[in-house]
C-alpha cells in the first residue's frame, strides 16, 4: 500500500520508512550499523553504488562522527567517478580518525579528478604515517610525471 509499514520485534521496535522517499531500503535502527550492513550489500553484493551511497550518506548523517561511515561513503564515490565528493568524504574520515589509508585513498581522488599536487600531498602525509603502501608510492610518481616533475617521480 502507501502507508508505512512498521515491523515490531519487541524492543528493537525497526521501522520501514515511507513511500516515495529516496532513503536506504533497511529498517530505521538507533544506530548506524544497519546502514552501513545494507549500504555494504548494496556496493559489493548487488552493485548498487547509488543506493549504498544513499545508505551511507544516511549513515553519515546520522552520526557524523561515524570515521567508518564516511570511508565507506568515500569509498563508492570513489567507484561512482564522484572525486571532488570522495576527496570530502575521505578528508571528513581521516580528521575524525587519522587514518594512512584515508589520506592515500583521498590522493587517489584527487589523482583521478586531476588534482595532482593536491594527490601528491595526500599521498606523502598518508605515506609519514606508513611507508609500507607500494601503491601509494607508485600513484605518487604517476601523479609527479602527469606534473613534469619526472626526476621527483623518479
Amino acid at each position: 500500500g502507501k502507508g508505512a509499514l512498521e515491523i515490531n520485534l519487541e524492543d528493537a521496535v525497526p521501522r520501514m520508512r515511507a513511500p516515495g522517499m529516496i532513503t536506504c531500503p533497511c529498517p530505521e535502527y538507533p544506530d548506524n550499523k544497519m546502514l552501513k550492513d545494507v549500504g555494504l550489500e548494496m556496493q559489493h553484493s548487488l552493485h548498487r553504488l547509488r543506493m549504498a551511497s544513499t545508505c551511507f550518506k544516511e549513515a553519515t548523517q546520522r552520526d557524523p562522527a561515524d570515521a567508518e561511515a564516511w570511508n565507506w561513503l568515500a569509498n563508492t564515490q570513489l567507484n561512482l567517478e564522484e572525486f571532488d565528493a570522495a576527496q570530502k568524504s575521505f578528508s571528513a574520515a581521516h580528521s575524525l580518525q587519522p587514518q594512512a589509508s584515508y589520506l592515500i585513498n583521498m590522493g587517489v581522488a584527487l589523482q583521478r579528478g586531476g588534482r595532482h599536487a593536491e594527490a601528491v600531498d595526500a599521498y606523502r602525509k598518508g605515506l609519514v604515517l606508513d611507508s609500507n603502501w607500494p601503491e601509494a608510492h607508485l600513484n605518487q610518481a604517476y601523479a609527479l610525471l602527469d606534473m613534469g616533475r619526472a626526476q621527483e617521480a623518479a
